[in-house]
């Protein structure tokens, strides 16, 4: 459970640390809502702010349930279909939200 939680913090961490390197602009979660009298740019982030809450809320909602089952069942099954069913939906999302590829014939 301890390098679940670790991994799970990383990969915040590194969501954290792309927005440095345009992972907000790239994916349209920061919007630019004006510029100052200098020129700098003025930015919305409330979209990568509401993306960030949906992480904490999803993390929240699965660790009790997964605690639970953890302790009444073998962990290392638990894991295993924690991660299959992760799986399945991780392949799935392209289904649901399609997105063109640098190899599609048809962008």
């Amino acid at each position: 459970m301890m390098v679940t939680y670790t991994l799970q913090s990383y990969d915040k961490g590194i969501i954290s640390a792309a927005t440095q390197f345009g992972f907000n602009t790239d994916l349209g979660l920061t919007t630019i809502i004006g510029h100052t009298k200098a020129g700098a740019a003025i930015t919305d982030n409330k979209k990568y702010s509401d993306a960030s809450m949906i992480f904490y809320i999803g993390y929240l909602c699965g660790t009790y349930p997964m605690m639970y089952l953890s302790q009444r069942y073998s962990t290392s099954r638990v894991l295993a279909l924690a991660t299959f069913f992760w799986g399945a939906v991780s392949t799935d999302i392209p289904i649901i939200f399609p997105f063109p590829s640098p190899v599609d014939p048809n962008p």
